[in-house]
């Protein structure tokens, strides 16, 4: 209106994420180096995994997919032990997914969203809730369904470095776990259920931006943001927040 040339706020450049990047800050140990902490982990594995069925080779059926796996172990700054399972993708033939594509919300989007939230809630004189979430184990809590990989059973092997039984034993992979091409695109599907089921919506520009509003009282509202299994919560209802929380608590 004035004729001034509109303030430019720099923005980091956006990094794709994805599985590939699956061994930063992890460390593959030989048998002879595994801590009795990481022994532990791996004892868990399991349960911590339920994506896994152990089974017989012969019980698998015709159309079944070998996928390679290795488990990674981290050592935490607090010494504490994390394992993760990692199953090799990289080489799934065209055939064995449909979509792989999930996206995710930019960080440009991101920005523009928390400056028209603060903006709105300061103007209303409201209180701002911001709050992160990672969702724990995210890719592991969606079934992979026969249609998503046209027929075959993923099954792998786990790595010979296991302890006792758990070396070498063949299991079907039944959950879309990570490292699996089609593993992203599954886990919107189901995280975009669980949010319209509470009543968020998204929209086709914007689809990992899911807003809510009180339908009593619209300047109460809540706004979530999602990079892959990441989310920023901005939300003027504390009631809002503690649904949402609820609902992502498994």
């Amino acid at each position: 209106a004035n004729n001034k040339k509109p303030t430019m706020i720099p923005v980091p450049n956006d990094k794709p994420r994805a599985e590939v990047g699956i061994n930063k800050g992890y460390q593959i140990f030989p048998p002879d180096l595994v801590t009795k902490g990481a022994v532990r982990e791996m004892n868990k594995v399991q349960t911590a995994f339920k994506s896994l069925r152990p089974v017989q080779k012969w019980q698998l059926p015709g159309k079944s997919l070998y996928l390679p796996s290795r488990m990674l172990v981290r050592q935490k700054s607090d010494d504490s032990i994390n394992c993760r399972l990692a199953i090799d993708g990289s080489r799934q033939p065209r055939d064995s997914y449909n979509e792989v594509d999930a996206g995710t919300s930019s960080v440009d989007k991101l920005l523009c969203l928390f400056s028209a939230v603060m903006a709105d809630a300061t103007c209303r004189g409201v209180e701002l809730f911001l709050i992160g979430f990672d969702l724990a184990a995210a890719f592991l809590q969606e079934e992979l369904l026969i249609t998503d990989t046209n027929g075959y059973t993923f099954w792998t092997k786990l790595p010979s470095t296991m302890p006792g039984k758990l070396a070498n034993q063949v299991n079907a992979i039944d959950m879309a776990h990570y490292g699996i091409k089609q593993s992203n695109n599954i886990f919107n599907r189901g995280f975009h259920k669980t949010m319209t089921s509470i009543g968020y919506s998204s929209t086709p520009l914007a689809p990992h931006i899911y807003s809510k509003s009180c339908p009593k009282n619209p300047q109460y509202y809540c706004k979530v943001n999602m990079h892959v299994d990441d989310g920023a919560v901005m939300s003027t209802s504390l009631i809002l927040v503690k649904e949402l929380k609820k609902a992502l608590t498994v």
